[in-house]
């Protein structure tokens, strides 16, 4: 893997680094042969443009992708303890479910949770056979197959089997500042409603490989309160449009400045 994992270049790095500054980050120890595999893992690529994904392509012809994609309510939630929670500095348990639907009304919230957008952009330039989709749930469930999976996509030898008793030892722990926080009800309904039928097509795409997240969701929207409607038709409606307004503006000056990297790399 690369030095560190997330080199971020595609997104950002690339408006002010050479491709030798990101060829340098896969360099081995003194003395090693390069791995004849090598990769990168970062969130950030999944929000990029087509014309981003295509021109990525251009540059690694032979380039392989693998995408987790997790439970839309999960993903949401666990975005808003990092966002809110620990960039934010504020107490979940405080904050009014009005602010949680308008955090998850932002162009950016939905950029990395709408996953058919995301299949479309990578596997239309490169055919997706090279695009490998997993499920974040069997990184926990199955990590053996996932291993395996992995290592057959990218052309790497599956002989080796993960030292599983020693993995807990070195998983990451949560921060200092992580908040036990569970989802309310009314969120969890908000985020259900709101991916039920993304999540359906996608399933449907998949051959029902996340049915069981379309189970869950459609098991909370039956029944809400009406303030629970109230309050979330404010905020598709109303609440979202000064969000959306700065997002665009951001969004095109950041997709121009990308052009501007990729035309100063010669793509």
């Amino acid at each position: 893997m690369s030095d560190p994992k997330q080199v971020c270049f595609f997104d950002r790095m690339i408006k002010k680094h050479s491709l030798d500054w990101y060829w340098s980050h896969f360099d081995p120890p003194s003395g090693q042969e390069p791995s004849p595999v090598r990769g990168e893992i970062t969130p950030f690529y999944a929000r990029l443009s087509r014309r981003s994904v295509d021109s990525i392509i251009r540059l690694l012809p032979e380039l392989r992708v693998l995408l987790t994609i997790r439970n839309p309510v999960d993903r949401c939630w666990s975005a808003a303890h990092l966002d809110l929670g620990h960039y934010g500095g504020r107490q979940l348990s405080r904050i009014h479910p009005s602010s949680f639907f308008r955090y998850f009304e932002r162009q950016r919230v939905i950029r990395y949770t709408d996953y058919d957008r995301i299949i479309d952009n990578w596997s239309s330039g490169m055919g997706s056979d090279r695009l490998q989709v997993e499920r974040f749930d069997d990184i926990q469930g199955d990590p053996v197959g996932l291993l395996e999976r992995l290592f057959q996509h990218v052309g790497a030898s599956s002989e080796w089997s993960p030292p599983l008793e020693q993995v807990q030892a070195v998983v990451r722990p949560e921060g200092a500042d992580h908040q036990e926080v569970l989802i309310p009800d009314s969120v969890r309904w908000y985020l259900s409603s709101k991916w039920l039928e993304p999540t359906r097509r996608l399933n449907e795409r998949l051959d029902g490989a996340v049915q069981v997240w379309v189970d869950s969701m459609a098991e909370v929207v039956g029944n809400p309160a009406a303030s629970w409607r109230l309050q979330g038709a404010l905020t598709r409606s109303i609440g979202r449009i000064p969000e959306a307004s700065s997002f665009w503006v951001y969004d095109r000056f950041n997709e121009w400045s990308l052009r501007q990297a990729w035309k100063r790399l010669g793509f």
